[in-house]
């Protein structure tokens, strides 16, 4: 992905190749995006995005939180009349009670998060990047990382057309690159599978073929990977790769046993976490869900149980993967530990509440132990 110039036509370049100069160049400024009649301002500070603006009347702040529930019909027209006095419309929902500072903080960042995704669907528009200090005339800023953004934003997209012309072509070979932005940016487990296949040798074709995400769902990483910087696309001036060689069976058992090791560690604290808030029935309840996949997946989950402390059986597992084809190993296991890891975090949710998921992720990633 090239770098698009500080002002052109979005038809020639999407959004995160807009941003790419922005973050890497640490700019201050405005970037204002129109479509026929539509303007949205993005405001950033040395590279991060802290507040956006849309000339769309349901992208206001009020209208937002109205059609999401958070406030009343009742609420929305009294905060409206305020509005007309002169009175900033988060300020006046905090005064009739609507708000607490807490949430209208809370909703500024929503709004600016939805503003952002909304600019991810356009495909015709133009682009004016205006440097300088910011005059947003707004109190309220928000500091929020760019790559990690456009990461949440393109797993939103569900439009099939969008997606399909952004795709790389069949016979694009990446490059990882990270760019430093690991310790900002937080992927899920397939994304970190699909980031791994990328070896600088491997066309799109061959990734989506030995994806265990099926082809759309793989390419759509690959756009996701690439607009954040964690890959970029081989040029005919870089390195050849490396030959490829087959690892040992010495390597091939100890990566697979270290892939075994991350996987057990977040089995541990999600059993810990149910066993907590549920008690013993917690070992009953992830028996299930694994039962479940121990008949889809009959051969990487033969006789394979879950442990005292939620874990599972390195050895079976291990015995189990010695009767697969050595290319397939890492795969199924990495697929297969997957599926559980899911199945766990939906357990939880569907036992303890969506709350609970979305807690238990936190502390995975604040403990480094998302897999």
């Amino acid at each position: 992905m090239t770098s698009a110039p500080l002002e052109g036509k979005l038809e020639e370049h999407d959004l995160a190749s807009i941003l790419e100069p922005l973050r890497s160049q640490r700019k201050t400024g405005v970037l204002i995006i129109r479509r026929d009649r539509a303007e949205k301002r993005l405001y950033f500070k040395a590279g991060s995005l802290i507040f956006a603006s849309s000339s769309l009347l349901d992208e206001r702040l009020g209208d937002i939180l109205l059609r999401e529930g958070k406030i009343t019909q009742l609420q929305h027209d009294r905060s409206a009349e305020l509005i007309k006095q002169g009175m900033r419309q988060g300020r006046a929902l905090i005064e009739i009670g609507a708000l607490t500072p807490k949430e209208l903080w809370w909703s500024v960042q929503h709004q600016l998060k939805e503003i952002f995704y909304s600019l991810l669907t356009w495909d015709h528009g133009t682009h004016t990047f205006s440097e300088g200090e910011l005059r947003t005339n707004e109190n309220i800023v928000i500091d929020l990382d760019v790559p990690q953004l456009l990461l949440e934003g393109i797993r939103r997209l569900r439009e099939p057309g969008v997606l399909r012309r952004r795709f790389p072509p069949a016979d694009c070979t990446f490059l990882q690159t990270r760019l430093g932005l690991d310790e900002k940016v937080s992927l899920e487990p397939y994304e970190k599978h699909i980031l791994h296949l990328v070896d600088g040798s491997r066309p799109t074709t061959e990734i989506c073929t030995r994806s265990e995400i099926g082809e759309f769902e793989t390419l759509k990483v690959l756009y996701a990977l690439e607009s954040i910087g964690f890959i970029r696309r081989r040029q005919r001036e870089d390195a050849p790769p490396p030959p490829r060689r087959e690892a040992t069976p010495v390597e091939e058992q100890v990566d697979l046993r270290q892939i075994l090791q991350t996987f057990n560690d977040a089995y541990g604290f999600l059993y810990k976490y149910m066993l907590r808030e549920i008690g013993p029935i917690a070992e009953n309840v992830l028996n299930k869900y694994l039962n479940d996949i121990r008949n889809n997946q009959e051969a990487l989950f033969k006789n394979v149980k879950l442990r005292k402390d939620g874990s599972l059986d390195l050895e079976v597992l291990q015995k189990n993967l010695s009767s697969l084809k050595p290319e397939a190993r890492r795969e199924t296991l990495i697929g297969g530990l997957n599926e559980f890891f899911y199945a766990e975090l939906l357990a939880i949710k569907k036992t303890l509440g969506p709350e609970h998921e979305s807690s238990v992720l936190k502390s995975l990633q604040e403990l480094h132990l998302n897999p």
